[in-house]
């Protein structure tokens, strides 16, 4: 039996292929001869010059040789030479080709019944794919080609020639035997790379929609736990980093009220920086905690400055009256007389200009993470930045210290959840970001403190600070930082915020709505809102299926803030071929800015370097006084007189410090404290013997459980006295 090392056709292999895919096999049923020798090549379709075709008498398969065993019994008149030699398919695709131009297989004579048994060595498509249709009929092939008929003298010469050929063929191929095995490797390889192909192609397919089906997963479990967690409360602070004050009573845990609340804290040897520690938030039912805060009071630039950028507002003016009053104990004097009666609440319209009020505020976006992971913070601290600057390594950093319950000295790790957002064209993968940010929303000319905010009062924290048993009074607690307080106007306030596309952003919010563009509009108005700012409060165009037009944002979460913005960095979710851009946002503290900020009645030199770094020398001791002032962390202006007691409940996490000396331009040793903003200002002669402090940072922030039907309940059997 011959061993033929063939060519499969280029639509041999893709009729393979292709009944592959429809879960069928190529049926090979039919041998043909031709005359023409030449170098076989995978374009042929058909033989060159055909001359006899016959079924496939008998076919045997082994797959672990690549190998296929057939036979078959070449009849009729035709003869010819048989230097090439076809297998085809049912449907007549040529499927494997054999030809030599100086090799015969044998002569087909006329009168005789040509009998062939050939092996098929075939490496470049899986046999597995392929079923050869035989006649099923035994045929002695022990030497091939054979003369079985041999009853002329044509066919005893044509007998002999076949012999000779055979044998020449024989010959031939003990000579090329090394060549063909390196033939054979290489279709080998090419069957691997066909079926590798084929494999990874039907794989990726496969994987794909796996892949599809988890992002679906993964973004409707996200939203499902935030819808469970905006039914669990409202949006707001959670918690605080916990900090023990004794006893095992439940309210000794703090909850937003740490050493303070939200554990704020003084950073007034900084200009402009309020301290605020780690929290805790759920705005809109997503979590988020984030690193040590300490923020300064930059505001949101004008439209078209860029993703998040910046402005840094200017400090309250000094009014004339104190920087023109003379002598630096007259402006002593003149500033005491104004905290004083902005204190006690009798400031003229005029004066209370120059106390600026500002809302910090925090604002969360889910946004689409670059492929590196790489995340900056989003916001500025002059004290505080991330520990880590990729997602997954602050993933690791939570994960490890959640893990072993261990704290981190820097405070500088926050949990930034990740979550396959907008899923219907493709998954997007996105990082919740935050920042925090202020803005100017009045002064105390317009607004007063009593008009701006009330006290919460707070029974646990109450408990938890009392002396011997007893619990704090509301007034006790409102001369701490403890205190926390609310907006009397919030929606008026946080609608001057504006969202992530900056100062004087205009964006109008439609959607499609029954077959209606329907826009929303400004709260119990027919005007168009513009939601680039914060609204809670909003309409619609015409009633809902409740009869009403008025609404608030979100399901049923009373402290949500919602704005729209263009940014492409923000995941968009699209309907109805609009794509809506979100983020959100809840109010922080009210800070009341004052004129002390930027008072500098001894006119210390600043002294910094070409770069704005400090070139502050000195330790601020009366032997070795700084040589001036610097906003980073040497920002002491005040004269000692102006105050008549020391720090109001000065806490561990404070930096202010005491009394500092600095040196003026005239080298003249000044004792100074520091001017930036306080929670609460030292205490002032109240001029009548007394004191009085001006409380310059008030707590605002909305409180996640207080949203929680446990709550809501008890708030009101309280309220009855049940």
């Amino acid at each position: 039996m011959a061993t033929l090392q063939v060519v499969t056709t280029s639509r041999g292999r893709q009729a393979v292929l292709d009944a592959d895919i429809q879960g069928l096999k190529l049926r090979v049923t039919h041998v043909a001869a031709g005359s023409a020798g030449y170098q076989p090549s995978a374009s042929a379709t058909t033989l060159r010059s055909e001359f006899v075709r016959a079924p496939i008498a008998k076919a045997e398969v082994d797959r672990d040789r690549y190998q296929l065993n057939l036979s078959a019994a070449f009849t009729g008149e035709e003869e010819g030479w048989i230097r090439e030699i076809g297998f085809f398919a049912e449907d007549g695709t040529l499927v494997w080709l054999w030809s030599s131009a100086d090799t015969a297989l044998g002569y087909k004579s006329a009168p005789t019944r040509f009998l062939v048994g050939l092996t098929l060595t075939v490496t470049d498509v899986p046999l597995g794919q392929i079923e050869i249709v035989d006649q099923g009929q035994p045929l002695d092939l022990a030497v091939m080609p054979i003369v079985e008929e041999s009853a002329t003298a044509t066919a005893a010469l044509a007998a002999a020639a076949a012999d000779a050929a055979l044998l020449g063929m024989r010959r031939d191929d003990e000579m090329s035997a090394l060549a063909e095995r390196v033939r054979r490797l290489e279709q080998i390889r090419s069957q691997d790379q066909i079926m590798t192909e084929r494999t990874v192609t039907a794989a990726v397919g496969g994987q794909q929609a796996l892949i599809d089906d988890l992002a679906l997963a993964s973004a409707a479990g996200s939203e499902t736990l935030a819808e469970v967690l905006r039914a669990g409360g409202q949006s707001g602070l959670v918690m605080v980093r916990q900090y023990n004050y004794g006893g095992v009573d439940p309210w000794y845990r703090p909850i937003t009220v740490g050493y303070s609340a939200a554990n704020a804290h003084d950073h007034a040897n900084s200009a402009r920086v309020c301290g605020l520690a780690e929290l805790a938030m759920i705005v809109n039912g997503w979590y988020i905690r984030t690193r040590h805060n300490d923020y300064v009071d930059n505001q949101p630039a004008q439209v078209g400055h860029g993703f998040l950028a910046v402005r840094e507002p200017p400090l309250p003016s000094v009014p004339a009256s104190i920087s023109g009053a003379g002598s630096v104990t007259q402006q002593v004097a003149a500033m005491r007389d104004l905290i004083r009666r902005a204190a006690t609440g009798s400031l003229t319209a005029a004066e209370g200009a120059y106390f600026r009020w500002d809302l910090a505020y925090a604002e969360l976006w889910w946004e689409v993470m670059s492929a590196s992971e790489l995340v900056d913070d989003a916001f500025f601290s002059p004290r505080h930045r991330a520990d880590d600057g990729s997602t997954r390594a602050l993933l690791n950093t939570v994960q490890a210290t959640n893990a072993t319950g261990a704290k981190l000295a820097a405070e500088n790790n926050p949990l930034l959840p990740i979550a396959v957002r907008e899923v219907r064209k493709g998954a997007t993968v996105a990082v919740l970001r935050y920042r925090i940010l202020t803005q100017t929303v009045g002064t105390l000319a317009d607004r007063s403190v009593a008009s701006m905010v009330e006290h919460v009062d707070d029974p646990v924290t109450r408990l938890r600070f009392g002396a011997g048993g007893t619990p704090l009074t509301t007034a006790q607690l409102q001369a701490t930082r403890r205190a926390r307080y609310r907006l009397k106007t919030p929606d008026t306030l946080m609608q001057m915020v504006p969202g992530l596309d900056g100062a004087g952003a205009v964006l109008r919010e439609s959607y499609l709505d029954q077959g209606t563009v329907k826009m929303i509009r400004r709260y119990g108005t027919a005007d168009p809102l513009n939601a680039a700012y914060y609204s809670r409060l909003a309409s619609l165009p015409s009633i809902d299926a409740s009869g009403r037009t008025n609404f608030r944002r979100g399901f049923n979460d009373p402290t949500l803030w919602s704005a729209l913005t263009s940014h492409p960095n923000v995941v968009g979710y699209e309907r109805d071929g609009e794509t809506y851009r979100a983020s959100w946002a809840i109010p922080l503290e009210l800070l009341l800015r004052t004129p002390l900020e930027g008072w500098n009645p001894y006119g210390l030199p600043l002294r910094e370097d070409n770069t704005g770094q400090p070139a502050v020398t000195g330790d601020g001791i009366e032997a070795k006084p700084y040589t001036g002032y610097h906003p980073q962390k040497r920002y002491y202006l005040t004269p000692i007189e102006l105050f008549a007691g020391a720090e109001v409940a000065a806490d561990p996490a404070d930096t202010s410090g005491g009394t500092v000396y600095v040196r003026d331009a005239g080298g003249t040793t000044r004792a100074v404290k520091a001017s930036g903003m306080r929670i609460i200002l030292p205490p002032v002669d109240d001029g009548s013997g007394g004191t009085v402090s001006l409380r310059t940072r008030y707590p605002v922030y909305p409180v996640y459980h207080e949203g929680s039907p446990t709550f809501i309940e008890l708030a009101a059997r309280l309220e009855l006295g049940a």
